[in-house]
């Protein structure tokens, strides 16, 4: 049995403590009530989580990071303490330090699996794909577009990109050393192994490299030979699902799925402004097209002016010549 804090028993002990602040006393000690987060590697998840852990601790409860984030790059997402520990502590940090939540990425990897587990693993209740935090409620994101679950605020918190909450006043982020931490009972499930999910089947929302076909695309057996030779996860423009081409989860954009993949290849995709909001958190855009004016060649990092069939059969040869 964890047995939580009394906050009135600190109040108490203020009342007959000396002057001198207890936190500026023991600097390394984070305080009780504290909210967990992990900020990922990312500038993208970084902001994320500390815009949620920020609004889910108010004024009231100082945030806890475990990351490598240097103090300086934290201070300005509002994180009042940092602890350079991997995430893989967290079961110990629960049992140690018995904050009021925990806060990681929707990553669709590694961040999300360790959640999970960690909820399993003790017991926790849990709330994913969190995307707005108030009143002691959580509301996470569904496949129904415009569509939310609303529930009590869990003690473990999946937040995704979509996250809306307020940007939060800078602070002066310390650099803390947690207490000895508590051994972590045997028992619960254990982690064998991770099996990556297919990429044809994973689902846009959580795909890292996606290749996407548009109206300049005509052999679509072609394009899934070339989505399979790079180990990609397809994705189409509006265009192609309307005409019953591709399937409805494939499509990418506002009125289909918004993705944030690190690689985004457009196929013969012009780029109407719908599909360019649906990619606009993508890290890297190529584009693929006969018109280097068109709007996806704007965005795009990087243009290749070709026909998008005639580069997936060069790429295909020059793979099979590597062979």
């Amino acid at each position: 049995m964890i047995r939580r804090h009394d906050p009135f028993a600190v109040r108490r002990a203020r009342k007959v403590a000396p002057s001198t602040d207890a936190k500026a006393s023991s600097p390394n000690l984070p305080p009780a009530e504290c909210v967990v987060a992990v900020p990922g590697r990312s500038e993208q998840q970084l902001l994320v989580v500390a815009k949620a852990a920020r609004a889910l601790a108010g004024e009231e409860r100082p945030v806890l990071a475990l990351s490598s984030h240097s103090p300086e790059a934290l201070s300005a997402h509002a994180v009042d303490l940092v602890v350079r520990e991997e995430p893989e502590v967290l079961p110990a940090v629960w049992m140690t330090l018995c904050p009021y939540a925990i806060i990681l990425p929707e990553d669709g990897g590694r961040y999300s699996d360790l959640g999970r587990r960690l909820a399993v693993d003790l017991e926790l209740s849990i709330a994913v794909h969190v995307v707005a935090i108030g009143a002691g409620l959580v509301w996470s994101a569904t496949n129904l577009p415009g569509k939310e679950v609303v529930a009590p605020l869990p003690r473990i918190l999946l937040v995704d990109r979509r996250i809306s909450a307020p940007a939060a006043t800078p602070r002066v982020t310390r650099e803390a050393v947690l207490p000895p931490l508590c051994n972590v009972p045997e028992g619960g499930p254990r982690l064998l192994r991770t099996i990556e999910p297919e990429p044809e089947r994973t689902a846009l929302p959580n795909a890292r490299f996606v290749v996407a076909a548009g109206a300049g695309v005509r052999d679509l057996g072609l394009f899934h030979r070339f989505v399979n030779a790079l180990g990609a996860t397809p994705g189409a423009s509006r265009n192609l699902v309307d005409s019953g081409q591709m399937p409805r989860d494939r499509q990418i954009g506002t009125s289909g799925e918004r993705i944030a993949a690190d690689v985004y290849v457009a196929l013969g995709i012009s780029g109407a402004v719908q599909h360019l909001e649906g990619i606009d958190d993508c890290q890297c855009v190529i584009a693929v097209n006969t018109d280097s004016s068109c709007p996806m060649a704007a965005r795009a990092d990087l243009t290749l002016r070709c026909d998008a069939e005639t580069f997936m059969h060069r790429v295909l040869a020059h793979l099979d010549r590597r062979k």
